[in-house]
C-alpha cells in the first residue's frame, strides 16, 4: 500500500483536504506532519523514513531552489523518496489540492489510458531529441495512439494551449526555457493555460529555469501548479546542459515505458545523476497518477487531426 507525509502548517494541511481525502479513497495511507518551519534537510530524511512520497507546503516567499537541494530525499538504504513541493499561499493550496484530487479520480473511475505529448521548439536539435523520445517510445511498445507529436513546426501556440487542456497523463517538453515559460511556440506563459478543461496530470520541462524565480513571482512551474493547470510538474531551477537533459529525457522516457504510473515513481524511477538532480525539482503532487481525464484522447486525436499547419512568427526570447 502507497504512502505519503504531507508537512506543512496546520492550516496548510487543512488547505490540502480535498486532496488528503482522495489520498484515503485511493487507498494511499497519509502521514501529516505539523510544523511552523520549514524542515531542514535531516528533518526530511526522517519523514521520508519508511513512506514512498513526501509533500512539502513551502512559505510563498521561498524559491524551489531553497527548499530542497534535490527532487528526492535519499532516504535509508539509499532509498529515492520523490518530494513534491507546494507554494504556500492558501487560494492556490486549495485549487492545487482540488486539481490534484480530480486527477486522482480518474484512476477511482476506472480509466486507464495514459498518453504522452511531446512537445519541441523549433530547432532541430530539439525536433530530433522529441523524435528520440517518441522511436523510444514506439520501440517500447508503447501504443502510437498514446503519442501525440506537437512540436512547434506543425502546431500553433493557440492548438497547443487547447491541447494541454484536454487532461492528458503528461506532456514533455524540450527546449528553452525561462523563470516565466517556454520560449518555444512564440511563448507559451501561464496565463495561456490559466482556464482549461481538465489539468494535465504531469507537465516536464527539459529546459533552462521554468523553476527559477528570477525577476517573477511564482516560475512558470509553480505557477502552472497553483492555478490548477497541471497536478504536477518537473522543471528546473537554474540553466540547464542538453546533453545532460538529452540523456535524462531518455531515462524519462524508459521509466514510462516500464509503467511508471505517478510523477514520482517516473521521477524516481528516472534517478537523475548529479548534474541533472541539482537542477531539477518536483513541483505539486508526487503521487498525482499518470493517466488521461475521460475522453482526453480523443480529443487530443481530433486536435492532432484537425490541425493545419501555419508558419508561426519567430519566436521571442522574453
Amino acid at each position: 500500500m502507497a504512502s505519503i507525509a504531507t508537512v506543512g502548517a496546520t492550516h496548510h494541511l487543512e488547505a490540502l483536504e480535498p486532496l488528503r481525502a482522495a489520498y484515503a479513497r485511493s487507498g494511499i495511507v497519509e502521514i501529516p506532519v505539523v510544523t511552523t518551519d520549514l524542515p531542514g534537510a535531516a528533518e526530511l530524511r526522517e519523514v521520508a523514513s519508511g513512506v514512498d512520497a513526501v509533500l512539502l507546503v513551502y512559505p510563498r516567499l521561498r524559491s524551489p531552489s531553497t527548499v530542497v537541494a534535490w527532487p528526492a530525499i535519499v532516504a535509508e538504504a539509499g532509498r529515492r523518496v520523490p518530494i513534491g513541493l507546494v507554494p504556500a499561499h492558501r487560494r492556490s493550496v486549495e485549487r492545487f489540492a482540488a486539481t490534484a484530487a480530480a486527477v486522482h479520480e480518474r484512476r477511482r473511475d476506472g480509466h486507464s489510458e495514459s498518453s504522452v505529448a511531446l512537445l519541441a521548439q523549433r530547432s532541430r536539435r530539439y525536433i530530433d531529441l522529441a523524435g528520440r523520445i517518441k522511436r523510444l517510445l514506439a520501440d517500447g511498445d508503447v501504443s502510437p495512439d498514446s503519442i501525440f507529436w506537437w512540436p512547434a513546426d506543425e502546431i500553433v501556440r493557440d492548438d497547443l494551449t487547447r491541447g494541454l487542456g484536454y487532461g492528458l497523463a503528461t506532456a514533455v517538453y524540450v527546449g528553452h526555457g525561462r523563470p516565466s515559460g517556454w520560449v518555444g511556440y512564440a511563448g507559451i506563459r501561464a496565463h495561456h493555460v490559466a482556464e482549461v478543461d481538465d489539468a494535465t496530470a504531469l507537465v516536464v520541462s527539459l529546459a533552462c529555469q521554468t523553476l527559477s524565480r528570477r525577476r517573477v513571482g511564482l516560475s512558470f512551474g509553480e505557477a502552472l501548479v497553483a492555478q490548477g493547470s497541471a497536478a504536477a510538474t518537473i522543471g528546473a531551477v537554474s540553466v540547464t546542459n542538453h546533453i545532460a537533459n538529452a540523456r535524462w529525457s531518455l531515462r524519462l522516457a524508459g521509466a514510462l515505458i516500464n509503467g511508471a504510473s505517478t510523477a514520482g515513481e517516473l521521477l524516481a524511477a528516472a534517478e537523475p545523476d548529479l548534474d541533472v538532480g541539482r537542477c531539477y525539482r518536483l513541483i505539486g503532487d508526487p503521487m498525482a497518477p499518470l493517466l488521461d481525464a475521460p475522453g482526453a484522447r480523443s480529443a487530443a486525436r481530433s486536435l492532432t487531426d484537425d490541425v493545419v499547419y501555419q508558419p508561426e512568427p519567430a519566436e521571442v526570447l522574453p
